[in-house]
């Protein structure tokens, strides 16, 4: 197991502004696309009125990128996209 630490170093690194190291799971708020809401969305994009050209930050890039792929897996033709490679007697390349 790992270190622990007390709930009064807990309250100082917070109340020193500090912050825990993100470890990639599911935020403390929900699914990916609600944590980018909460912390990116809020905080950059609050008073641009959806104006696309202020949405240039890399975590504004890396986010639709996930988008655009997610969409051309959706509507993919690939008669072979839902049948995981383990049980395909041929690799589809």
């Amino acid at each position: 197991m790992g270190d622990v630490i007390s709930k009064s170093e807990f309250v100082d690194l917070l109340e020193s502004g500090g912050d825990l190291p993100d470890c990639e799971f599911d935020g403390h708020h929900g699914d990916e696309e609600y944590e980018f809401e909460i912390h990116h969305v809020e905080q950059f994009h609050a008073d641009d009125e959806r104006d696309e050209s202020e949405w240039d930050h890399p975590e504004d890039i890396e986010h639709f990128r996930k988008h655009e792929e997610n969409w051309r897996e959706e509507h993919s033709n690939d008669p072979w996209k839902n049948i995981p490679e383990k049980f395909r007697r041929v690799k589809v390349e």
